[in-house]
């Protein structure tokens, strides 16, 4: 009758143990997943950044050989005006001709060039985006596997301490992404917006 009672007791022992372990197993997942989202968020970010510095500078390199370019086509096109204008007798130069053709020759590639790298762009974005679903599809069938096994060893201190410690670098984690943010929108507020 008393190893009765001892074994119910110790399975009423061993039902709340589960009972309270499964909130916190819950909390732990859902601390897990906004830890990795944050992180991923953060990742995107700091790529985007360094992304928007490099086609920055690249930018602005195209935009000055850009601005020579049409310079020199608006000397040319000065140049054939005022031979126009002052009448039939003064025929156009050969210097004159060649540089129109030479602009027209730039004009072409500049446009082609633009395309290309319009359509890299739009390449490397489509990559990033596959890339980063892919990476996040294996990531996720991994960790469910591991998390199920380490839960199976973790004591109630156990999770407490990894719930108090998940909840710091959350907290830490959001301060991080709030500068970060807050710097974006002072710096470049066009990256956050929607077209």
């Amino acid at each position: 009758m008393v190893i009765k009672h001892d074994l119910q007791y110790l399975r009423h022992i061993y039902l709340a143990d589960i009972f309270l372990k499964y909130p916190l197993f819950c909390k732990l997942q859902e601390g897990k997943r906004t830890n990795e989202a944050l992180l991923d968020a953060q990742d995107k970010i700091n790529s985007l950044m360094e992304q928007l510095n490099n086609r920055s500078d690249a930018e602005s390199r195209e935009l000055q050989k850009a601005i020579a370019d049409r310079d020199n086509a608006l000397n040319a096109l000065k140049e054939v005006n005022s031979a126009v204008g002052n009448g039939p007798r003064l025929s156009i130069g050969m210097d004159t001709v060649s540089r129109l053709e030479e602009m027209q020759q730039l004009i072409h590639r500049l446009k082609e060039e633009n395309k290309t790298l319009t359509k890299k762009l739009q390449d490397a974005q489509e990559e990033s985006w596959f890339k980063n679903l892919k990476e996040g599809h294996n990531y996720l069938a991994e960790s469910n596997q591991s998390v199920e096994q380490e839960l199976d060893n973790l004591t109630k201190e156990d999770v407490v301490n990894l719930l108090v410690q998940e909840k710091h670098a959350n907290n830490q984690l959001r301060a991080y992404l709030n500068t970060v943010l807050e710097k974006v929108m002072n710096y470049h507020p066009e990256i956050l917006e929607t077209k």
